[in-house]
C-alpha cells in the first residue's frame, strides 16, 4: 500500500469535495450526545496539565502552533492510545495531517514521529490542522481530509464509518464522520476556549476499538493472512456478519446442494470494490469455505438505496427458471443500514462546499440532481454466489477471451428468452471468464442483475437511462426504453474495449472511445451513431492492440449485425420480433462462434 502522498501532490485550487456535494451535513443535532457523550475528560490530571501547557505555550491560544506541537511531540504520552496504536504526525508548511493508526509506531513513550503510517489500511482516525490567516480558505483544508478519508475507505472497503477531524480559522475544532451516505460533524468549537472538550474527543478517539471505529464485526480483510468472513446464515433475523471464530455448523441453504457456509477465507485483493465513498459498485472477495477446502465461491457485498429492487430476487428468479450463464444464489442476508449508524441524530439541508468563500457551505436542493442529493437510506448485504469467474483482463489468451464474450450472449439470451430478465447493465465488470467443470457448462457467465428488470411486470420506461456509459446502447441514451438490443450493443462496446486496451487499465488518452464519456446522453448518442458509421469505424480498428489485428474482420461483422445500412442510414432500432430476436442473437453469437473456430485453427495448425 503507498503511503499518503504528501501535500507537494495536492493543489489547493483543485476541488476535491465536489463528489460529496450534496451529501455534506454541518452541526448536526445529537452528534456529541452519539460519539462523545461524557465530556468530562478521562486524562488524568498532570497529563492534562501538560498538554494544555503545550498548547497554551507563549500565548498561542489564536494560532495552530501549540496544537501542531501537541500532535507531533506529546499527544501518545498524553492520550495514551490502546491496541498498540500511536498519533502520527506529518506536518508540512501550512497543513498538518495527522493519523491515529498502527503503523510507524513512535520510538519511545512520549513523543510521536513525524511520519506517514505505512498503509491506510492501518488508520483508524485522521485529521487535518490547517493554518489559515482567513476563512476563504477554509475549504482547502476540508478538501484534504475528504480526499485522505477516500483513501481510507479504498483501502478499507469494509469500513462503514470512519471518525475524522478538522482544525482551521480561529483554531476552531470540527469533529467529522464519513460513511457510505456522506460526511456529517457536531458544531464547531474554539479549542483554546473548550480545552477540555479538545482533549476529552482525542481522548475518546485514542480509546475506540473494533465497531466503535466503524469496522465490521471480522478482522480487516486487507493484507491480512488471517482474514475470513463470518455469515450467521442460520439465525432468524440476523444482521448477517459474525465476528466469532470460525465454526463448522451446516445450514439448509437455497438451491441444490447444501453446503456449511458459517465461515470463509477471503482472498485479496477483491475482485471489485467502490472506486469512491460514495460509488455504489459492489465489493466482490473470492471465498473458499473454511470446512470444504477447495471450495470456491463469491463474497459480494454491496450498499443498497432504499429504492433500488432487491438484485437476489432476481437471481433466484433466473435461478427458478433454470437460466443458463449466470451466478447461483448460495445464500444472502444483511449487515447493518445508513439509518442504524445515524440513529439519535437530526440532519438538516444537505450542503454542497464552496471555495473561497466566508461562508464555505450552502443548501444543497433536490433542484440540483448534478449534485446527486440523496437522502434516503442505504442497506448493507451480502450474499453468497457461485460459480467463480475472472475478470476479462485476466484472459490467457484470444480464444479464452472470445469463449467468455460468446457464453455471456448466450447466457444474455437465456436470461432474456427463458427468464423474462432483461439484464441493461453490460460492462467490463460484469461479463466473467469461467472454466467449466463438465462439459455444457459456461465459459463466460453474467453477473450483477442489480439494475435489472423483471420483464414478467412491465419493459421499463422511455427516458429510464441505467448501465455503465462507455457501454450504453445508442438508443437508450436517445431517450428509448432500454430493450435487448442494447444489452447486444454493451457486449460489442466492451468487446471494443478490451481489443483497444488489452490488459490495460483505461483506454488510451487519444482513443476514439474517450469520446463516449463526456457530454449530454443525446451528444452521445450522436457521438455513438456517427462512429459506428463504416467509414469513421475504420479508426477504431486502427487501435486494435497488435495481439487483436485478426479480429478486426469479427468487429466489422459484428458492427455490420448491429448496425445495418437500411434506406441508405444506420439503422439503431430493435426488431422485437421473436423472428427478428433469434435473428440478431444468432448472427452475433454465430460471428464469434467462426472467430473460435479460427483461433483454435490457428493454434492448431489444423
Amino acid at each position: 500500500m503507498a503511503s499518503p502522498p504528501k501535500l507537494a501532490g495536492f493543489s489547493l485550487d483543485e476541488p476535491k469535495a465536489s463528489i460529496l456535494n450534496g451529501h455534506i451535513y454541518d452541526s448536526v443535532e445529537g452528534f456529541y450526545e452519539k460519539y462523545f457523550p461524557d465530556l468530562s475528560s478521562s486524562l488524568v490530571a498532570n497529563r492534562r496539565e501538560e498538554a494544555e501547557e503545550i498548547i497554551y505555550s507563549n500565548d498561542l491560544i489564536f494560532s495552530h502552533s501549540g496544537i501542531r506541537t501537541f500532535f507531533q511531540a506529546k499527544a501518545n504520552y498524553v492520550l495514551s492510545p490502546t491496541n498498540g496504536r500511536s498519533w502520527i504526525s506529518n506536518p508540512n508548511i501550512t497543513l498538518d495531517e495527522i493519523f491515529l493508526s498502527s503503523s510507524s509506531p513512535p520510538s519511545s513513550s512520549s513523543s510521536s514521529i513525524a511520519v506517514v503510517p505505512a498503509s491506510y489500511a492501518d488508520v483508524d482516525v485522521l485529521g487535518v490542522i490547517y493554518n489559515v490567516d482567513r476563512p476563504g480558505l477554509y475549504s482547502n483544508g476540508l478538501e484534504r481530509l475528504i480526499e485522505l478519508a477516500q483513501e481510507v475507505f479504498a483501502a478499507q472497503p469494509t469500513r462503514l464509518f470512519l471518525h475524522a477531524f478538522y482544525i482551521s480559522w480561529g483554531c476552531c475544532m470540527e469533529p467529522w464522520v464519513f460513511d457510505r451516505g456522506g460526511m456529517y460533524c457536531g458544531e464547531a468549537f474554539h479549542v483554546g476556549y473548550n480545552m477540555e472538550k479538545f482533549l476529552h474527543i482525542v481522548g475518546v478517539y485514542s480509546r475506540l476499538e473494533g465497531t466503535q471505529l466503524g469496522r465490521l464485526h471480522y478482522p480487516t480483510i486487507i493484507d491480512s493472512a488471517k482474514n475470513y468472513i463470518g455469515l450467521d446464515v442460520d439465525t432468524p433475523g440476523s444482521k448477517g456478519i459474525s465476528h466469532e471464530s470460525p465454526n463448522q455448523d451446516a445450514i439448509q441453504q437455497d438451491g441444490k446442494d447444501n453446503y456449511e457456509l458459517s465461515s470463509f477465507d477471503l482472498e485479496s485483493p477483491p475482485l471489485s470494490a467502490p472506486s469512491s465513498l460514495l460509488d455504489d459498485r459492489p465489493l466482490c472477495y473470492r471465498a473458499t469455505n473454511m470446512s470444504m477446502p477447495g471450495s470456491k465461491f463469491v463474497i459480494k457485498l454491496k450498499w443498497r438505496h432504499e429504492n433500488s429492487h432487491d438484485e437476489e430476487t432476481l437471481i433466484k428468479l433466473a435461478n427458478d427458471r433454470n437460466v443458463w450463464g449466470i451466478v447461483q444464489i448460495v445464500a444472502h442476508g444483511t449487515v447493518t443500514t445508513l439509518h442504524d449508524l445515524r440513529r439519535g441524530m437530526e440532519f438538516g439541508d444537505p450542503q454542497v462546499l464552496r471555495s473561497g468563500h466566508s461562508s464555505p457551505f450552502e443548501s444543497a436542493t433536490t433542484d440540483s440532481p448534478e449534485l446527486g442529493v440523496s437522502g434516503g437510506n442505504q442497506t448493507l448485504s451480502w450474499v453468497v454466489l457461485r460459480p467463480v469467474g475472472k475478470p476479462l483482463v485476466d484472459y490467457q489468451d484470444d480464444t479464452e477471451l472470445l469463449y467468455a464474450f460468446r457464453d455471456g450472449i448466450k447466457a444474455h439470451k437465456s436470461l432474456y428468452q427463458q427468464g423474462r430478465i432483461l439484464h441493461r447493465d453490460i460492462s467490463l465488470g460484469n461479463i466473467l471468464i469461467t472454466e467449466p467443470e463438465k462439459d455444457g457448462d459456461p465459459r463466460g457467465i453474467l453477473i450483477d442483475l442489480d439494475v435489472a428488470i423483471d420483464l414478467d411486470k412491465g419493459p421499463g420506461l422511455a427516458g429510464d437511462i441505467v448501465g455503465t456509459k462507455l457501454f450504453m446502447g445508442i438508443g437508450n441514451m436517445m431517450g428509448g426504453i432500454h430493450r435487448y438490443r442494447h444489452d447486444l450493443e454493451g457486449f460489442f462496446y466492451v468487446f471494443l474495449r478490451m481489443v483497444i486496451c488489452g490488459r490495460l487499465e483505461g483506454l488510451p488518452p487519444t482513443s476514439k472511445l474517450q469520446d463516449w464519456k463526456t457530454g449530454t446522453w443525446r451528444e452521445l448518442g450522436e457521438k455513438k451513431t456517427r462512429d459506428m458509421e463504416a467509414g469513421n469505424f475504420k479508426a477504431i480498428l486502427e487501435e486494435f492492440q497488435p495481439e487483436f489485428n485478426d479480429l478486426k474482420s469479427l468487429a466489422e461483422e459484428l458492427r455490420l449485425a448491429l448496425f445495418p445500412v437500411v434506406d441508405g442510414e444506420l439503422w439503431t432500432g430493435t426488431d422485437t420480433t421473436a423472428e427478428g430476436v433469434e435473428s440478431l442473437y444468432g448472427d452475433i453469437i454465430g460471428a464469434f462462434d467462426r472467430a473460435i473456430a479460427a483461433e483454435r485453427e490457428k493454434c492448431t495448425g489444423k
